[in-house]
């Protein structure tokens, strides 16, 4: 995985160089905050009520989604466009409460549990400009594929005596998928700061094609909402 972001990396610095010779390259950041969950898929082994109780018991949280770019200018409308960066999405359960046969003191009265899926973010997305104004409207769409950084898991607990505690559990081991695919939707506005910044405000909506378990009954896919900034040199 380092190798492959050096060489991602350095294929973006060298496009970089030759924006200063040709007008058709560009170079940009972008990120954006996001709202992000899971979609669950389920083979024939799990009753359906089993699967209906997990979709009520997760819900969102946020997320982040954030990369560098290159950008080459195949004409007056089209931009395609080639990023590394990193993506953060997972999901938040409800409160739970706790009941033991037993009740103690020292027992936890809820917990919560937050997933956490980091990975490395290798968009390559095509962007098509409806109009040719100083402030122009586009629609974008691409493949993200994702590389595993790493998958954690949160339980937060609640005591009787008003305390918290919050525990973090590495299920990196875990028989969980290393690469993924992502689709990309989005628009959007561009805006010309300058003749050479830009700066484009764009919803993006992705999701990931495969569930994180490589072989799962119960499996989940990832999606994200977000409002991304791009900041863009020519």
């Amino acid at each position: 995985m380092k190798h492959l972001c050096l060489s991602l990396f350095l294929c973006l610095s060298a496009l970089n160089t030759v924006t200063a010779q040709s007008g058709r390259f560009s170079f940009g950041i972008s990120m954006a905050p996001t709202i992000t969950g899971n979609i669950l898929t389920a083979d024939k082994s799990l009753a359906p009520f089993v699967v209906e109780a997990y979709r009520n018991l997760e819900k969102t949280r946020l997320g982040f989604t954030g990369y560098l770019s290159a950008e080459y200018r195949l004409g007056s409308r089209s931009i395609l466009q080639l990023g590394l960066g990193y993506t953060l999405t997972g999901y938040k359960s409800d409160k739970i409460g706790l009941q033991f046969p037993t009740p103690s003191p020292v027992d936890p009265t809820y917990v919560q549990y937050t997933d956490s899926y980091k990975d490395v973010f290798i968009p390559l997305s095509y962007r098509y400009y409806l109009t040719q104004k100083r402030h122009r409207w586009f629609v974008s769409g691409g493949l993200a594929p994702t590389v595993k950084i790493s998958r954690q898991t949160t339980m937060k607990l609640w005591y009787a005596d008003g305390s918290t505690e919050k525990k973090t559990e590495d299920i990196s081991g875990v028989d969980l998928r290393k690469v993924n695919l992502i689709g990309l939707i989005g628009t959007g506005v561009d805006f010309a700061l300058t003749d050479h910044l830009h700066v484009l405000f764009q919803p993006t909506f992705q999701y990931a094609f495969f569930g994180i378990a490589k072989d799962a009954s119960l499996n989940r896919h990832p999606w994200a909402v977000g409002a991304g900034v791009v900041l863009v040199k020519q």
